[in-house]
Formats: C-alpha cells, sequence, structure tokens
C-alpha cells in the first residue's frame, strides 16, 4: 500500500488517498460546525475547493471484511445526505463535484497554497513535482489515469475528526 495524493490541510478538506493494488482507499477528515458536519472536495486540475454538508452523526464500531471500521450510526440518513433519496437506484455517469445532493463549490485554493494541498506520489514513493503554470492538463491526466485503472473496486472510509483532535499527531 503506498500513499497516492494528499489533498487539503489539518484545518481544511484534508483527504489520503492510498492505492493497495486492485483496491483504493480514500480517507476523508470531517469537520464538525455547530448544526452540521462536512468534508472537502479538491479539483485537482483546477484547485477548485468542494463542500459536502451532512446532518451531524455520531460513529459507531462495525466489521467490514474482516476489520473493525467506524462509520455513522444512523447509516441511510448519511447515505440519503450524499446520494438522495434514491440512494439505491444506480447512476451511470456520477461525477464526483456535481452528482451528490450535499455538494457545493465553495472557492479554489490560492496559487501560492497549492503545493501545500495538493501533493502526489509515484509508485516509487517519490513525491510528483507540481508545476502549476505548465503542467496542469499532464497532471489530470495523470491523476485520472491512477483513478481510473489503478482499482476495479473503491471503498471509502471516512474518518471523524472532533474538535478535540491533536492535530500533531495525525
Amino acid at each position: 500500500m503506498h500513499l497516492e495524493h494528499k489533498f487539503g490541510r489539518v484545518s481544511d478538506s484534508l483527504q489520503y488517498a492510498y492505492d493497495m493494488g486492485d483496491v483504493k482507499l480514500d480517507l476523508f477528515f470531517f469537520y464538525e460546525e455547530r448544526d452540521h458536519m462536512w468534508n472537502g472536495g479538491t479539483d485537482v486540475q483546477s484547485g477548485a475547493k468542494y463542500k459536502y454538508t451532512f446532518p451531524k452523526f455520531t460513529m459507531c464500531w462495525t466489521e467490514f471484511s474482516g476489520m473493525k471500521v467506524r462509520i455513522p450510526c444512523n447509516t441511510e440518513t448519511y447515505i440519503k445526505a450524499n446520494y438522495g433519496q434514491n440512494w439505491f437506484t444506480p447512476v451511470k455517469n456520477w461525477q464526483w463535484d456535481k452528482s451528490p445532493y450535499n455538494v457545493e463549490e465553495v472557492e479554489s485554493w490560492k496559487d501560492d497554497e497549492l503545493d501545500e494541498v495538493i501533493q502526489m506520489w509515484d509508485k516509487k514513493g517519490h513525491r510528483i513535482p507540481l508545476e502549476w503554470e505548465h503542467d496542469k492538463q499532464e497532471l489530470w491526466s495523470h491523476f485520472l489515469d491512477r483513478f481510473f485503472t489503478a482499482c476495479r473496486c473503491i471503498v471509502i472510509f471516512y474518518v471523524h475528526m472532533a474538535a478535540k483532535t491533536d492535530v500533531n499527531n495525525l
């Protein structure tokens, strides 16, 4: 398993993606507001930021493929917030930045933040240098190629980040 990319920062829209051969593992960090929770997304091509808003939820333990993992306790409410009332109906052309019911584009990362908030690594663990002014299209092609050809199955685990989390130990 190797780290494929890291988007965002601890305080905003943090996401890690790992390549595990046939499986891609995405870790999204959630942020708690007064009346809702949210996780973020980043468009690697444009630097746009997206916010996925959810009703507040608590986490419960469950078993998944022999592992104990945490999931939202009220799973159906969580799923409906993201996929809508007809969440069980397959969507043939899902777009991560447009299809979810709870997504909104909120802003873009500033140019001087891009090297910190969009980081990618090759299979050998070497960081891929990002030349934002010249190589956005090449970076996008690399990302899409890795995303769609490296995995047959996408598993998403959500990591709840409470306000009292010690961010220095992440």
